[in-house]
């Protein structure tokens, strides 16, 4: 074999043969750059969607919280406007809720989540006439505020339940009560009132006071309700337990000051001779422990038993003023930047002869929208500064 056959001669032929291998190489060197060019575009790709797709995610998110949020703003602002002329309109009279008096009256009272109102027929327009803050304030010249020319709430409204023989024995003498406790509930709450009265509200669970032969009384505060079925059940739960105190004022949360005063009034003619009187809320979690009672009756026992006012003291409260807060008072409708001394609503004592004594001032001065606050102007009317008890209740 000789060197042209072997192909080792650096001729024609054998540099075409190298050529030709080359040339078939070539097409498999241009397939895996464009696979590699396909694999470097797939991930540049990849990379931009993973970068982008959360920013797209983010803004879109942003902009519905945007929009949320302007929604919230308009209704916030609605919301404001309607709480503010509901407050305006409880400052402009002061019996939001009247009692009825013919068929022809319209009672409407809309709980306070909702706002306040109150409507009343014409037989009672001249009593019960809205008229602005500013022009009271300007008919009258009396610059401390038009809550203090509003109408006088004589309270003669009628007894629907008076359990009047409750604090005489044998429903002739009068018991020798020493504490009477009167709570204010809403007719609904007949739950929270078998409560108490499985509890605090039981005269036999005051082991402290019966070892010394003293009485503890109950009995609940209420006003009338249009429900006829809730009526029904609140007229039997009065016949079973003879504790509830019921007048014909219609029940709702701008009442409250009317339900306290009417608890008063019952007090002064049904259970005088009692020593103290207790007004707590039926919302008032008492832990009737032996030694709360050891605590309560010692500290009874050694104060004045007459003249005597005492809880939890709130000193030189101020006015709230932001139209937001749920007891907002305009300048217009009291003027003062702070109320006199006054005892926490949520519970307090009073020796009955002050009881009697604050009823008389009630029934001569204006109702106020706050019921502790109006308590506490008829002790300053009084003369009595309330004696402070830390966490009282």
């Amino acid at each position: 074999m000789n060197l042209a056959e072997r192909g080792l001669l650096r001729d024609g032929s054998l540099f075409n043969k190298n050529r030709s291998k080359r040339s078939d190489q070539m097409p498999a060197d241009n397939g895996c750059l464009e696979r590699t060019t396909e694999r470097v575009s797939i991930r540049a790709f990849s990379c931009f969607g993973r970068l982008v797709l959360p920013i797209l995610v983010v803004t879109i998110l942003v902009y519905c919280w945007l929009a949320v949020k302007g929604m919230s703003y308009v209704h916030h602002v609605s919301l404001r406007h309607t709480h503010t002329t509901s407050v305006r309109e409880r400052e402009n009279t002061t019996l939001l809720c009247t009692r009825q008096e013919d068929s022809k009256e319209i009672n409407i009272c809309i709980s306070e989540s909702n706002g306040h109102a109150a409507i009343t027929n014409e037989n009672n327009a001249d009593q019960h006439q809205n008229v602005t803050p500013s022009d009271l304030k300007v008919a009258n010249g009396n610059e401390n505020g038009s809550y203090f020319t509003n109408p006088i709430d004589k309270h003669d409204y009628k007894y629907i339940h008076n359990p009047e023989s409750l604090c005489k024995k044998n429903t002739i003498k009068p018991q020798q009560n020493f504490l009477l406790t009167m709570i204010t509930t809403a007719p609904e709450n007949v739950e929270r009132r078998n409560i108490i009265r499985s509890s605090y509200g039981n005269e036999k669970d005051w082991e402290a006071f019966a070892n010394h032969n003293l009485t503890v009384l109950t009995v609940f505060l209420l006003g009338r309700t249009n429900n006829a079925t809730l009526q029904m059940d609140i007229d039997k739960e009065s016949d079973l337990h003879d504790d509830i105190v019921q007048e014909d004022f219609v029940d709702c949360y701008d009442n409250l000051t009317m339900k306290t005063v009417m608890g008063l009034k019952w007090v002064t003619n049904h259970c005088r001779h009692a020593t103290f009187v207790i007004k707590f809320v039926d919302t008032a979690v008492i832990i009737q422990t032996k030694l709360y009672q050891r605590w309560l009756y010692t500290a009874l026992i050694d104060v004045p038993k007459t003249t005597w006012a005492a809880g939890q003291v709130r000193m030189d409260a101020k006015v709230f003023r932001n139209t937001d807060d749920k007891f907002y008072i305009s300048k217009d409708f009291y003027a003062f930047p702070t109320y006199p001394p006054y005892l926490d609503g949520q519970g307090y004592v009073l020796s009955t002869d002050l009881v009697e004594a604050i009823y008389k001032v009630a029934i001569t001065t204006p109702l106020f929208p706050c019921e502790d606050v109006f308590i506490g102007m008829c002790l300053q009317k009084l003369h009595v500064v309330p004696t402070n008890i830390k966490n009282f209740v």
